[in-house]
Order: structure tokens, then C-alpha cells, then sequence
């Protein structure tokens, strides 16, 4: 599959578009990241009505044109970012073609930078685990990921 694209769309405009309900399903949970956008879709209709899929659309600016390219779990997309609760939040598709390959990736990612975080802030300060899993669980609104970036800035040292 290809991108698709509008001229002079903004982003926020483009993620509207792409969750909203269609004929094919609803887009009940969405997460805006560096990458793309995660959602967690109920399909209906045929075979698949009620089964939820994970989906990611890759979101790119360029020359004027807001555009994206779709993809879903099954394809085995090369991006591990997914929010870990959007696995639980979709299980239909978790045993079938490249998504259970690409779920334990997706679960490597996490518990790879779960662990460089404990590994670096175990040497400056003691941490909150169940904190720090909630954090990467949950899918984070813009305002949440600009809470976070002040609250890590807070914590800094002044002095260095």
C-alpha cells in the first residue's frame, strides 16, 4: 500500500479524519506518537464483526501534504512503540500471521527501555516500577507527554 495525502492539512485535522467511524469499524482508542498513529479498532460486519485490530497509520509533512500510509498488526509493521495496553485492548488477531512475531517485539521494545530507565535512574535517584510501567502502558494525550517532559525537567539537577 501506498501514501495517501491532502494538500494544506494540518496533522490534528488528518488524525481526526483517520479516527473517525466508518462502515468498516470504530476507532476506539488512538495514540499519537514520533512515528505515527496507534489505534485499537472494532471491526464489523462478516466475519470479522466485533474482532478488534491494532493499526498504524505513519504520518509524514511534505512539500504542503499531510500524509499517511495504513497498516495493521497482521502486516508486521518495523514499528514497536505501541502502546503495551493496546495488546490487551485487541486480541483477535494476537496468534494470527506476523502479529504474535510482532507483539513480542513490541513487548521487547518496552522492556528494553524499561530497562535502560531503571538503569539510569537507579544512579540518580530511587524509582517508582509500577509507576514507570503505568506510564508506558497508558497512551498518552499531548498534554500528558508535555506534563511528562516538565516533570522531567523538574527533576533535573540545577547545578549541572
Amino acid at each position: 500500500m501506498g501514501w495517501y495525502g491532502q494538500k494544506g492539512q494540518t496533522r490534528a485535522q488528518l488524525i481526526r479524519e483517520l479516527t473517525l467511524m466508518s462502515d468498516s469499524g470504530t476507532c476506539i482508542l488512538h495514540t499519537d506518537t514520533a512515528c505515527g498513529l496507534w489505534q485499537v479498532w472494532q471491526l464489523k460486519g462478516g466475519e470479522n464483526d466485533g474482532k478488534r485490530i491494532i493499526c498504524l497509520d505513519l504520518i509524514e509533512e511534505r512539500d504542503g501534504y499531510m500524509s499517511h500510509k495504513p497498516m495493521d498488526e497482521t502486516m508486521g509493521p518495523c514499528y514497536y512503540d505501541c502502546p503495551l495496553a493496546y495488546l490487551e485492548a485487541a486480541t483477535s488477531y494476537a496468534t494470527e500471521g506476523y502479529s504474535a512475531a510482532w507483539r513480542e517485539k513490541v513487548r521487547a521494545h518496552w522492556a528494553a527501555i524499561e530497562r535502560e530507565s531503571f538503569d539510569a535512574r537507579d544512579r540518580a535517584r530511587p524509582m517508582d516500577l509500577d509507576a514507570v510501567r503505568q506510564r508506558m502502558a497508558a497512551p498518552h494525550s499531548p498534554e500528558r507527554l508535555a506534563e511528562i517532559e516538565r516533570e522531567s525537567h523538574s527533576d533535573a539537577d540545577p547545578g549541572l
